[in-house]
């Protein structure tokens, strides 16, 4: 950019029509680089385009500032009148028929032209007292469409919507209106910081950053910082890591809904993988991978798979239909009856029928019970049914009929939840419900026999004579097959509960 000069008047110069000129060279220049450093090009208050006829389109008055700071000044609105061929060549468009389909990119530019009006005559020569500055406006045929004006503006042309033309109807749209170049200052007090407005049947963007992204309204390259609510009404997809950072030490991420359940889907390539489900209510609580209704504080319907150490105990869904309730360090073995019905992924989990260990060295032993989780119910009624019919669309067709098939089953079970959660007693199974039973790991509670030998950490146990309750191995060779586990803790004499390392063998 070169130095700015000025005219230096001394008493006696020979002024020509070139010093003149360079006196307001001078001060146009000044005022111009400093709007383009100050504002930056683009539009600075109107310039709206509106229809306003089926193959008209009007450009609002406005003002607009291009990259070399001159300002753009339309003073009266324009027609874009593209359904006669005087309209579109004063626009700088000259094709015809069929070539007219498609979009055009409009453009306004700074211009200066010669007004008959301001003609002058000296000496037999013609030229122009004055020269007015009239912005040009042009329409551009995109070639492939929008997305061809998605990237920087040169800053001469600058740009303000996108039209496109049918020949057929005669029809002139709207396809953008403010896919436009604007300036870092607009004048308008109410005017957004970002807007977007999608007309027809294509879908708008705004790119922050980048290019705009046809698939998505709001494309944000590079990082970004929000500071209060963020609301996102439908959906929020990231392509990339979301981090959560609410100022404490404990990031949260806080999803609400009005509906049963709020669902993270997680895609790659397209395809919609099974959702991450938030369900809904302070009496459930429940997080379900894979499934649409989650039984459980985490309910993963698939393969699980942890790349590190597991701490605590292992269990497996039980039935009882015993006649009476079992309870929380019961030891159970396999009923006659089996299995009750089967659950999850494929129906390739079983859930026993069981019944009290009454006799020594039972080699039925299958676990010592913990808790209770569902009530055993009509498979229409089961939460493998709800999954089925809560699935979306877009559901697996092998999903689908393994949901069908389960629904089909005999019984199935239903979670306790809400205030049948609150009123169950936890530690208590009744008949017609489906409880959990401890099958490998440490666990606090086994009711034990020590009148029938005394117990110390340590001791392999088994099944015993009293109904629920294990006893010390005293016959290896009978209690293989038979064995509960090991005690962890000793009981000299009497019925009581100690805590035990479940390892059935």
């Amino acid at each position: 950019m070169p130095d700015l000069k000025r005219v230096h008047y001394t008493t006696g110069q020979l002024l020509t029509a070139a010093d003149f000129k360079a006196e307001q060279d001078y001060h146009r220049e000044h005022r111009q680089r400093l709007r383009a450093a100050r504002l930056g090009p683009g539009v600075i208050t109107g310039l709206d385009l509106s229809k306003t006829g089926p193959a008209i389109v009007k450009l609002a008055v406005g003002i607009a500032i291009d990259n070399l700071g001159r300002e753009l000044h339309l003073i009266d609105a324009r027609n874009i009148d593209f359904g006669t061929a005087a309209g579109r060549t004063a626009v700088g468009v000259e094709a015809s028929g069929e070539a007219l389909n498609g979009e055009y990119l409009v453009t306004l530019s700074h211009a200066e032209i010669d007004d008959p009006a301001d003609k002058l005559t000296i000496g037999g020569v013609v030229s122009t007292a004055r020269k007015t500055e009239r912005p040009k406006l042009k329409l551009q045929k995109l070639s492939s469409g929008w997305q061809e004006t998605t990237g920087p503006s040169d800053g001469l042309n600058l740009r303000l919507g996108v039209l496109g033309y049918d020949l057929a109807s005669n029809q002139l749209s709207l396809v953008f209106s403010v896919l436009r170049d604007r300036s870092s200052h607009r004048l308008d007090s109410q005017f957004p910081a970002l807007a977007v407005t999608g007309y027809s049947s294509l879908v708008g963007g705004v790119g922050v950053g980048g290019a705009v992204d046809a698939s998505n309204a709001f494309a944000v390259t590079g990082n970004s910082t929000f500071s209060g609510t963020v609301n996102v009404n439908q959906e929020l997809n990231l392509r990339s890591s979301l981090y959560v950072n609410n100022g404490s030490s404990a990031p949260t991420l806080l999803v609400t809904c009005n509906s049963i359940a709020a669902r993270l889907y997680t895609l790659k390539n397209g395809s919609s993988f099974p959702p991450i489900v938030l369900q809904e209510g302070s009496q459930s609580g429940n997080v379900g991978i894979g499934t649409n209704a989650p039984t459980a504080k985490l309910h993963v319907a698939g393969t699980l798979r942890v790349d590190g150490a597991k701490t605590g105990y292992v269990v497996d869904h039980f039935v009882n239909r015993i006649g009476a309730p079992v309870e929380v360090g019961d030891v159970v073995v396999i009923g006659a009856d089996q299995p009750v019905f089967h659950f999850g992924v494929r129906d390739t989990i079983p859930v026993p029928e069981v019944d009290y260990a009454s006799g020594s060295y039972d080699s039925r032993v299958c676990g010592i019970v913990c808790e209770v989780v569902a009530d055993l119910v009509d498979a229409d009624d089961s939460d493998e049914a709800r999954a089925a019919a809560a699935d979306t669309a877009a559901i697996k067709p092998a999903r689908k009929a393994a949901a069908k098939k389960k629904a089909a089953a005999r019984l199935g079970m239903r979670a306790l939840q809400g205030e049948r959660l609150l009123a169950a007693e936890v530690g208590v199974v009744q008949s017609g419900q489906v409880g959990l039973m401890v099958t490998l790991g440490a666990f606090a509670h086994c009711k034990v026999d020590a009148d029938i030998a005394p117990i110390k950490a340590g001791d392999l146990l088994t099944t015993s004579p009293t109904p629920g309750h294990a006893q010390k191995v005293l016959d290896r060779g009978a209690a293989i097959g038979a064995i509960v586990g090991k005690a962890l803790g000793s009981l000299k004499k009497g019925r009581g509960l100690i805590p035990v390392m479940v390892m059935l063998q």
